[in-house]
């Protein structure tokens, strides 16, 4: 098997991973404790997760994530050569991940910065329960 064949083998396998339902892999991404940014294809769960699992991985110079695939982009691509790219179909679980966090239904994985107003932390007057957001309490 080529270097990229491994790499895109080695990839799926991580992806594939993650869980069997986008609700699995958001538990896998709360237990890896990943915050990261809604519709940033090198900022959201997936490419922050992949960056800390590949960039350590001296073939790899960067990663974005895709509605569908995860593009790798090697080292070795220069200014002056064509860039050379890894491309990694999603699995099922983790486009359907990436669609509901996009649309901020995880807010505990969304990093502070990230999180659109809608969906800040609302205390609830004179209530000893946590406070939920806007999120939670229209059940999106």
């Amino acid at each position: 098997m080529s270097a990229n064949g491994l790499l895109k083998k080695q990839t799926q396998d991580l992806l594939s991973g993650l869980g069997d339902c986008r609700t699995e892999v958001a538990e896998e991404m709360r237990r890896l404790g990943i915050r990261a940014a809604p519709r940033d294809p090198h900022g959201c769960a997936i490419a922050v997760y992949l960056t800390a699992v590949l960039g350590a991985d001296l073939r790899v110079r960067s990663l974005a994530v895709e509605s569908a695939a995860v593009r790798v982009r090697l080292e070795g691509s220069r200014r002056l050569h064509w860039p050379r790219f890894v491309t990694v179909r999603l699995p099922e679980p983790v486009r359907e991940f990436i669609v509901a966090f996009d649309q901020a239904l995880y807010p505990a994985l969304i990093r502070a910065e990230g999180v659109d107003e809608q969906c800040q932390p609302e205390t609830v007057p004179g209530s000893a329960q946590p406070p939920r957001s806007h999120c939670e309490q229209q059940g999106t």
